[in-house]
C-alpha cells in the first residue's frame, strides 16, 4: 500500500479554458483552484491509504472478538427486495429539456432505493435495459404548488431538489392519485437510501474516516453528510473550499441584468467541471492502488495478528497514561454543566413517540387479528410504516414536534401521551454544534420505522413457528416491543450527544495532544506502522472517555421518562 500511496500523488487539474471576457464571464483563479485542490487531495490521500489499513485490522479484530451486541428482543425481518412501486410516468430530460414518458420501477432496500426508468414496460425485469435511474439518497421531493409551475411542467408534476449542486430531477405523473403515491415513494426512498459508496465496508469506511478528518485538518468544522459517491463528495469538498476562499471576486465581476443568474451557473459548472476532472482522476487511481494490493495486505495482516493485537494493547495503555490528564479538564467543562438539563429534554419526546408507535401498532394489529390474520393484510401493514401518514402519523407528530420549532397540524393530542414539548430539540442540537437537526430527525424517523416493521416480522415468525393464539402471540410481541423501545430511545439520546459533542472534544483537545503523541508514534515497529496509529487510538480512547460519561448521564436521566411506557400493559391489556 506504501508503494500504491506513492504512485498516486495528486495530480493538477487540468485547465479548461477560461471563457475570460466572453459573454461577461470574468477569468476564473485557476491557480488558487489548483491549490485548493491539491492541497485537499495531499491531504486526503494519504488518509485513505492508511485508513484502509487501520480498519482491515478493526474489521479482523471484531471477526476474532466479535463483543456483546445490544440485546434486543424483537427480530429483524429479511432486507425486502420486492418493488415499492413502479408505473407509468413523464420526465424531463437534462440536455434537450424534452418531456419523454417512461416506466419508473422503485426499487427497495436491497437494491438501496434505486429507480430505475426503462423506455417499455417489458424490459423492467432487466436493469440492464434501462434508460437511466435516480440514485435517491440526498434528495427532497417537493410538489411543484405554483400556478406558475404547474403551468410550465403541468398540474401533476413534482420535483427531487438535490442538497448542493446536483441534477434536479421534473417528473409528471398522469393523476392526482399517482402524484400522491409516487411523491410518497420518493419521499421514502429519499429518506431510506444510503449513499452510494464503495459496497466493501472497510473501504467505504476508509473514505469515511480519512474524508473526517481531512475536514479537520483543513480547519473545515461543521455539518455534513455521506449523500453522494465519493468522488463526489471529494470534488464538493474542494468546490466548497474554491466558493469560500477564491470565488467571491469571480462572483462580484459579473454584470447584473437578464444573464446574471446564467452567467453565474456557467461560472459554477465550469468550477465543478475543472474540480471533478482533477479528483476523478485522483480518485480512480487511489481505489486502482489499494484493490490491487488487497489480498496481499490482508494475508500481511493475518499472518501477524497476534503481534498486531499485542502491541496495540500495549500502546493503548500508554496513549491512555499520556493523554488523560490532558483530557479530562475539557471533558468535564464541556459536559458537566448541560447533560443532565438536556437529557431530560430529549429523552420526553423520544419516549412519547414509541409510546404512541406500540398504541399504533397494537391497535392496527387487534384489527387484523379480529378479521382473521391474512398475509395480505401484513404485508399492507409493511407498506403502510413507509409513509408519514396513516400508522406512523401519531409517532411521527411526537419528533416533529420536538425538533421543528413552531410545528402544528391541528391534530388533536393522544390521550395515552401526557408529555408536553418544552423546549425544541432542534434548538438544542444547533446551539450545541454545526450537527443538522434534521439529520438528528430523520434518523430517529428511521428508527421508530425500523421498530414497527420488525414488530410485524416478529409477531408474523413466531405465529406461524408456535401456532399460537394471535391475540397471546400479540401481547407477547408486545413485551419485546416495549424492551427494545426502552434501549432504542437509550441509544438515540446517546448517540444525540455523540453526534454534538465529540467534533467539540476532539477539536478542544486535538492541539494540544499533538506534542504528546508524536513521541509514541515512534514506538511502532516500521512492519506494523501501517495498521496502528497513535491519533486514532487516541480518538477511539477520547470517545471512550465521552461514552462513559453520556451514558452515566442517560441512565441517571432515564427513570422517569421510561416509565412513560410503563403504563401500556395495563392501557392496552398485553400484562
Amino acid at each position: 500500500l506504501g508503494s500504491a500511496q506513492r504512485r498516486v500523488r495528486p495530480v493538477e487539474p487540468n485547465q479548461p479554458a477560461t471563457m475570460g471576457g466572453a459573454l461577461g464571464i470574468p477569468e476564473m483563479p485557476m491557480d488558487d483552484i489548483n491549490r485548493i485542490a491539491k492541497e485537499v487531495l495531499d491531504t486526503f490521500v494519504p488518509l485513505y491509504v492508511k485508513s484502509y489499513a487501520i480498519l482491515l485490522m478493526q474489521k479482523l479484530k471484531d471477526e476474532a472478538d466479535p463483543g456483546t451486541p445490544i440485546p434486543y428482543q424483537l427480530r429483524t425481518p429479511p432486507t425486502p427486495a420486492e418493488p415499492l412501486h413502479e408505473g407509468w410516468m413523464t420526465k424531463l430530460g437534462a440536455v434537450k429539456q424534452n418531456w419523454k414518458r417512461r416506466y419508473f420501477v422503485a426499487t427497495n432496500e436491497a437494491d438501496n432505493f434505486r429507480v430505475y426508468y426503462f423506455a417499455k414496460e417489458e424490459e423492467k425485469s432487466d436493469p440492464s435495459r434501462k434508460k437511466g435511474e435516480i440514485q435517491p439518497c440526498g434528495y427532497k421531493v417537493k410538489e411543484l404548488t405554483k400556478d406558475e409551475e404547474k403551468e410550465e411542467f403541468g398540474e401533476f408534476a413534482f420535483t427531487l431538489k438535490p442538497y448542493g449542486r446536483r441534477r434536479q430531477w421534473y417528473i409528471r405523473a398522469d393523476n392526482a392519485e399517482d402524484l400522491k403515491t409516487w411523491t410518497g415513494v420518493f419521499g421514502y426512498a429519499c429518506q431510506q437510501a444510503r449513499a452510494p459508496l464503495n459496497p466493501d465496508p472497510v473501504m467505504s469506511g476508509a473514505f469515511m474516516r480519512a474524508y473526517t478528518m481531512t475536514r479537520w485538518r483543513l480547519g473545515v468544522w461543521g455539518w455534513y453528510s455521506y449523500d453522494r459517491t465519493e468522488e463526489e463528495l471529494l470534488s464538493q469538498m474542494i468546490v466548497d473550499r474554491c466558493e469560500s476562499d477564491c470565488m467571491g471576486p469571480v462572483y462580484a465581476k459579473i454584470p447584473g441584468g437578464r444573464m446574471e443568474r446564467k452567467i453565474r451557473k456557467q461560472v459554477q459548472d465550469m468550477l465543478d467541471q475543472t474540480v471533478g476532472a482533477a479528483t476523478g482522476s485522483v480518485w480512480k487511481a487511489t481505489v486502482s492502488g489499494i484493490e490491487s494490493k488487497k489480498d496481499e495486505v490482508e494475508g500481511a495482516a493475518k499472518a501477524s495478528l497476534g503481534a498486531l493485537f499485542e502491541k496495540q494493547a500495549e500502546l493503548k495503555n500508554k496513549v491512555k497514561e499520556a493523554i488523560l490528564g490532558a483530557v479530562q479538564p475539557p471533558l468535564e467543562e464541556l459536559t458537566k454543566p448541560i447533560m443532565t438539563p438536556i437529557c431530560n429534554c430529549l429523552m420526553g419526546p423520544l419516549v412519547a413517540a414509541y409510546k404512541e408507535l406500540m398504541t399504533s401498532y397494537h391497535e392496527r394489529m387487534t384489527e387484523i387479528i379480529s378479521k382473521g390474520v391474512k398475509e395480505e393484510d401484513l404485508i399492507d401493514f409493511v407498506r403502510d410504516i413507509r409513509y408519514w401518514w396513516g400508522v406512523m402519523r401519531p409517532a411521527l407528530r411526537q419528533i416533529y414536534k420536538a425538533f421543528r420549532e413552531g410545528y402544528d397540524d391541528d391534530e388533536p393530542e393522544s390521550a395515552k401521551v401526557s408529555f408536553k414539548i418544552k423546549v425544541n430539540i432542534g434548538d438544542i442540537v444547533d446551539m450545541l454544534h454545526g450537527v443538522s437537526a434534521w439529520q438528528v430527525e430523520w434518523d430517529f424517523e428511521k428508527s421508530l420505522r425500523k421498530t414497527m416493521g420488525k414488530a410485524i416480522f416478529t409477531f408474523a415468525s413466531e405465529l406461524e413457528e408456535t401456532k399460537a393464539d394471535p391475540t397471546a402471540t400479540l401481547n407477547e410481541t408486545m413485551k419485546k416491543f416495549m424492551h427494545d423501545a426502552k434501549l432504542i430511545v437509550l441509544e438515540a439520546v446517546s448517540e444525540i450527544f455523540r453526534l454534538v459533542l465529540k467534533p467539540v472534544f476532539i477539536k478542544q483537545t486535538s492541539k494540544a495532544l499533538d506534542p504528546i503523541l508524536e513521541p509514541l508514534d515512534s514506538m511502532i515497529p516500521d512492519p506494523m506502522k501501517m495498521f496502528l496509529d497513535i491519533s486514532k487510538m487516541a480518538n477511539d480512547l477520547m470517545g471512550e472517555l465521552l461514552d462513559e460519561v453520556i451514558n452515566g448521564a442517560v441512565t441517571a436521566g432515564s427513570p422517569e421518562a421510561l416509565s412513560m411506557l410503563d403504563s401500556l400493559p395495563s392501557e392496552l391489556g398485553f400484562a
